[in-house]
């Protein structure tokens, strides 16, 4: 499916549901923190991991200063809080090591590919992490691909079945 198939489609949908205005509003870091987070579980519990590792450490700074245990069990509720947190925990150390500092608002200066990449050299980011970042924060024109977005661009046709996810990523947007 082309351009003009996508234009229908959209057309479609803003004809059922109505247009959105939406401005990006959050914080690229906690962007990245939340996708982790929500990575493999509800929305409703990555969401409350969230808002208990932001009661917990209320800078980012004492994120990356904390013993992994401390933060695994800030956000225990989300599932999986021993993995995620020691991956946090990483991503956090490899931004201070290559920043200097806790921020990635220069990443909306930088071109959309080497934003991406530079997202995605961080543990544990992937196409889809580093798009939510971009997109949600940075407003910046990238598409996560999640599985559901996957599904659909293939029952759509706007991908075929042997399109991988990266691909799915690459050609989408």
């Amino acid at each position: 499916m082309g351009k003009a198939g996508i234009e229908i489609i959209l057309a479609a949908l803003i004809g059922e549901y109505g247009g959105r205005d939406w401005q990006p509003d959050d914080d690229p870091l906690s962007t990245l923190i939340q996708t982790i987070l929500s990575q493999n579980t509800s929305d409703t519990n990555s969401r409350r991991a969230f808002e208990s590792l932001m009661a917990t450490f209320p800078a980012w700074d004492d994120v990356a200063n904390a013993e992994v245990g401390q933060i695994a069990a800030s956000i225990r509720s989300g599932g999986l809080g021993d993995i995620k947190s020691g991956r946090i925990k990483q991503t956090l150390g490899e931004i201070q090591r290559r920043r200097g500092r806790l921020e990635l608002n220069f990443l909306k200066a930088l071109p959309l590919d080497e934003a991406r990449e530079w997202l995605k050299q961080l543990p544990g980011v992937g196409a889809k992490t580093a798009s939510c970042v971009l997109l949600f924060s940075l407003g910046q024109p990238a598409l996560p691909v999640d599985t559901h977005v996957f599904r659909v661009s293939r029952r759509l046709g706007l991908i075929d079945s042997r399109t991988s996810v990266e691909q799915a990523h690459k050609r989408l947007e």
